[in-house]
């Protein structure tokens, strides 16, 4: 059956799955609610992600098992610009969570907003780190599939005031499977940083998707804002029919060169053959 969806999300001071002390919630979205939470026996801070599955099995029959399998995947990487898995499973209610290192910094998203364009040397910095993450993962076979600002997180750590911690494998897919854009009815995916090929169901999305996300951020790093933005349809026919602008026409102000300009728009290509074929090839 499907996994359950809780009464209510526990509360501060209760403890989950028999070993999780929730502390207090950092946040939540239309798939669940994040909790800080200390691990028992070992007094570890985590961060605890508690599921809202579909409430219906018609909504969403394989979501249980998909969530495993994505949280298993997950759980196999180990690059240090990745987010760790700790644990993952059902509690006592049946109900979906998954446990991951918890890290105090903020998201790029955040870290744009507050703090404006970045300058090329920074942009690259934090690509590359991203670059090295998602590397990993598509070696084992791994794609990731949600590849936007607010899945890269920028703590520090040592010198490093932008030591990137890449998030939310959570439309984790893995080579040789169908594309699948639509479920429930609902766009899987961020719009402004989906590949065109993620929006024809014939087309298979391999690897090269999240460089065509990574050009995106570059992107968005450099000028403040995607390439595309807007009405979510519009900007899904943009990434089918339309070319990007180059940094500079977008943004003016942009500190962009004809280099960087000139690999962002290999990676925003509407063909996959014509990106870079490689993580490594982009680094």
């Amino acid at each position: 059956g499907p996994a359950a969806v809780p009464a209510r999300m526990p509360r501060p001071g209760e403890t989950f799955a028999g070993r999780y002390t929730i502390e207090r919630m950092l946040g939540r979205g239309g798939m669940g609610v994040v909790y800080l939470a200390t691990q028992k026996p070992l007094g570890r801070l985590v961060a605890l992600k508690v599921l809202r599955p579909p409430e219906s099995v018609e909504d969403d029959p394989k979501f249980d098992g998909r969530f495993l399998r994505e949280a298993e995947a997950a759980a196999r990487l180990q690059h240090p610009n990745t987010i760790t898995v700790h644990d993952f499973g059902h509690d006592d209610d049946g109900a979906l969570y998954l446990v991951m290192e918890y890290l105090e910094g903020n998201d790029l998203r955040k870290t744009l907003a507050h703090e404006g364009l970045f300058a090329p040397a920074r942009a690259i910095h934090v690509a590359k780190q991203v670059c090295k993450s998602l590397r990993e993962a598509h070696r084992k076979g791994i794609i990731h599939r949600d590849l936007k600002p607010a899945n890269v997180l920028l703590v520090h750590r040592d010198d490093d005031a932008d030591f990137v911690k890449v998030l939310d494998f959570g439309l984790v897919k893995f080579r040789g499977e169908a594309s699948e854009i639509t479920l429930a009815g609902k766009f899987l995916g961020s719009p402004r940083y989906t590949s065109p090929e993620a929006l024809d169901r014939t087309r298979e999305v391999d690897h090269r998707a999240d460089i065509y996300a990574l050009g995106i951020l570059l992107f968005t790093m450099i000028t403040g804002a995607p390439p595309f933005d807007g009405d979510p349809l519009q900007v899904l026919h943009a990434h089918l029919h339309e070319t990007p602008p180059p940094m500079y026409r977008a943004n003016p102000a942009a500190p962009t060169t004809p280099a960087l300009e000139a690999l962002v728009a290999r990676c925003l290509k509407k063909e996959p053959d014509e990106r870079y074929q490689s993580m490594g090839d982009l680094l």
